[in-house]
């Protein structure tokens, strides 16, 4: 027993002299070093905890936050907040009111049960990632679990969200029930933007004007008994931000309207009077637009352009018009640069005489219709690999238009190397397995839809028609199963429109990943019968039970992938479409890899109908039209059999233009093949994938011969810098021709 009683009393000195030691800490605002004491004993009572917490917020305050962590420890108000139980037993917050009542800040006294109704009013906009005001402390419930329940968004972009509040000492006194510390917590998280004390709304309006990356609340939630006060100081903010965007671009539209038709001539001129300025636009809500808004940005510098690029800084940030307006005012481009967006889907906020290009990369839903294509001003350019989609089917006007192909930045090379990576290499994202995204597909028409059935018929034919070996390399290729799945289901799909639509739908979303993983399922089996390794790239290849085991994760962008391409032995290019038109193959090769590439059909279509066109038809015969008036005998028999194999490229619109516009945009050029050596590392089934695959495994020599030549031709021809000329002086044209 004495024993017993010895122990207990030099427990008790030992946590005698730790408080000491934690209230000498305390006393010189050492907070980390009394969180660590308070941490190590043995047991906390209630208040202990309370200190631990203050302590490990204030420490963490100090180095994240040092703006919020002054105004707390020189807070003048009144302290009017205590620390009690709530009904349900949980700690909450006490509010001393000038009658001097208490008011729990938890709603009803229950703080889980007032969490779970402020998020259940919310739902919507909060699960969209909307940015949210908290309007007061409160019982500082709701702030801990935005931190800890963050709303799942895509392409790692993130919610923001504000604390307006004007009393430090509540701040303080919901620090003492919460620990709001850690990477999980929000007072690390950038995204959770302070606004404490009494500048308070100067340090809102700071975030919100000051830089105006930071998207406005749409979300506001009460908490505190100045909630209202403070909602009408922040209305008055918002109001004073908007007043700001329109003086922005009331000037920006003042400054563009007084530029003169010979000063845009002279701009994008030969021999420009000044450095032209382009603004190009692109957002973090991409996974690869982004990396091309770059590459664009590189070449316009290499033509002596100045670019700026337009994206959000960070993962909270808006993509905002406020932002972008500031930015014109500010930097007065010469040029508006997008990939896949209209100027009309600004809303009018750029001016008319501001020329603005839109690079067409995607066929999204939003340029597919025929009012974007009226929206099209003079002053809107176009870049397209298939403008006559566009011109055609859509109502854009062609003079707008310039084809452009895909475009590769050049990166640096190391001087030497070997290729003594993984055997057999594939880049891709096409990783969904078949039947789902068919279901997928089906799924998206409601049950009642004549369209669900004619999809469903027509998903299970395609899929039967690669299992039994055949492959469908062209739109045109479904159209067959599309007309047998109609006869057999007693419906058809008669709106041309319509009809395009889902064939177009049927190949994007489900040939894509049939034609490449028959190829896949190729190297597959000759990887087993030769001891060949094998190893794909990209999200979601390990959820595909047939290739999950060479699933190796995703590679990223730009250097990290360009020395996978070098290093891996084969770099395999399985596409549905005319190979030198595909971004990987363009890429893999300026990095310096070695291809082997699956033959596709319009390889050799239309190298031999433009072949046909140079030789037979005068150069300014551009339509089917001008080349049939223009020929006549064997040569006009031979030009409509041209035309019968090209049936199946009718959405492209008329092929003589089509032909054309390649060849001026340098994706074909007058030679037996569009790229040097193509038809020597080409395949088109297992057997031929066998036999060049081991031939060139055995012969690193010869690897490296065929990939220097093809990267020397793509270099001169697909270059950002090259590309990007073409598109300054194409424009340049265009507005020397107005006003004559």
């Amino acid at each position: 027993m004495a024993d017993g009683q010895t122990l207990e009393a030099g427990s008790a000195r030992e946590s005698m002299s730790a408080l000491a030691t934690v209230q000498a800490h305390l006393g010189a605002h050492r907070w980390a070093d009394a969180a660590q004491v308070l941490a190590a004993l043995p047991s906390r009572q209630s208040s202990e905890q309370f200190q631990l917490n203050i302590c490990r917020n204030l420490a963490a305050m100090k180095q994240f936050r040092p703006t919020v962590y002054q105004a707390i420890l020189h807070a003048s108000e009144p302290e009017r907040y205590t620390v009690g139980a709530a009904a349900s037993g949980h700690p909450t917050i006490f509010h001393r009111a000038d009658d001097g009542s208490q008011v729990p800040l938890s709603p009803g006294n229950q703080p889980v049960a007032a969490l779970s109704s402020t998020f259940a009013s919310i739902k919507e906009p909060y699960q969209a990632g909307r940015a949210m005001a908290i309007l007061g402390m409160g019982d500082g419930y709701l702030l801990k679990s935005c931190a800890l329940n963050p709303p799942a968004l895509a392409f790692g972009t993130q919610q923001a969200v504000y604390l307006l509040e004007p009393d430090a000492q509540a701040v303080l006194a919901c620090m003492t029930i919460h620990d709001y510390t850690g990477a999980d917590g929000p007072i690390e998280q950038e995204r959770f933007i302070w606004c404490v004390g009494g500048e308070f709304m100067a340090a809102a309006r700071e975030c919100l004007i000051g830089e105006q990356y930071n998207p406005a609340p749409v979300i506001e939630v009460s908490q505190s008994p100045n909630s209202r006060q403070i909602g009408v100081q922040l209305k008055a903010l918002l109001a004073e931000q908007f007043s700001l965007f329109k003086k922005n671009q009331a000037s920006v539209s003042a400054y563009y309207a007084a530029i003169a038709r010979e000063q845009w001539r002279e701009v994008f001129g030969a021999n420009p009077p000044r450095t032209p300025r382009v603004l190009l636009v692109t957002t973090r809500c991409s996974s690869v637009l982004q990396y091309s808004t770059r590459d664009a940005a590189e070449g316009f510098q290499a033509i002596g352009w100045e670019p700026r690029i337009f994206i959000e800084p960070k993962p909270h940030h808006a993509f905002s018009a406020a932002k972008i307006i500031e930015i014109v005012a500010e930097f007065q481009p010469d040029l508006i640069f997008q990939i896949d967006h209209l100027r009309s889907e600004w809303n009018e906020l750029f001016p008319l005489q501001l020329p603005f290009v839109c690079w067409v990369q995607d066929h999204m839903s939003s340029l597919t219709n025929t009012a974007a294509g009226a929206s099209v001003t003079s002053r809107d350019f176009l870049l397209c690999g298939m403008p006559g989609m566009y011109t055609d089917r859509f109502g854009y006007p062609a003079r707008q238009f310039l084809q452009l192909p895909k475009l590769t930045r050049i990166p640096l090379r190391p001087a030497s190397g070997r290729s003594d990576g993984d055997d057999l290499v594939y880049v891709s994202s096409a990783s969904a397995v078949p039947r789902e995204r068919a279901m997928e597909i089906v799924k998206g028409q409601s049950e009642s839809s004549p369209a669900r059935r004619i999809l469903a018929g027509c998903c299970e034919r395609m899929i039967a028609h690669y299992e039994t070996g055949g492959s469908l390399p062209m739109i045109g290729s479904i159209e067959p199963l599309l007309a047998e799945t109609e006869g057999e289901v007693g419906i058809a799909i008669t709106d041309p429109e319509a009809r395009r639509r889902t064939l177009e739908t049927l190949f994007d979303r489900l040939n894509n990943a049939l034609y490449r993983q028959q190829a896949m399922r190729w190297a597959k089996s000759i990887a087993g019968r030769h001891g060949l390794k094998l190893s794909v790239y990209g999200p979601g290849w390990d959820r595909n039970p047939e290739y999950a085991s060479y699933a190796r994760g995703t590679i990223l962008y730009g250097e990290p992938l360009e020395s996978l391409t070098r290093s891996s032995k084969i770099n395999l290019v399985l596409e549905p479409t005319l190979n030198i038109s595909h971004q990987r193959l363009l890429d893999a090769l300026v990095a310096g890899g070695f291809c082997l590439i699956r033959h596709h059909p319009a390889n050799v279509l239309f190298q031999n109908f433009l072949n046909f066109l140079t030789r037979h038809a005068p150069p300014s015969a551009c339509t089917v039209g001008q080349v049939r008036a223009a020929l006549a005998g064997e040569s006009r028999e031979a030009f409509e059999r041209q035309l019968d194999g090209l049936a199946e490229y009718a959405v492209l619109g008329d092929p003589v233009t089509h032909m054309r516009g390649l060849r001026n945009s340098e994706i074909l050029l007058d030679r037996p093949e569009a790229l040097p050596n193509l038809s020597d590392v080409s395949f088109n089934s297992e057997s031929e994938m066998e036999a060049l695959v081991l031939s060139f495994l055995a012969d690193e020599g010869k690897r490296r011969e065929i990939a220097r030549r093809q990267r020397i031709d793509v270099e001169a021809r697909f270059s950002y810098a090259h590309g990007m000329k073409r598109v300054t002086a194409w424009i340049g044209n265009l507005l020397a021709e107005e006003g004559r």
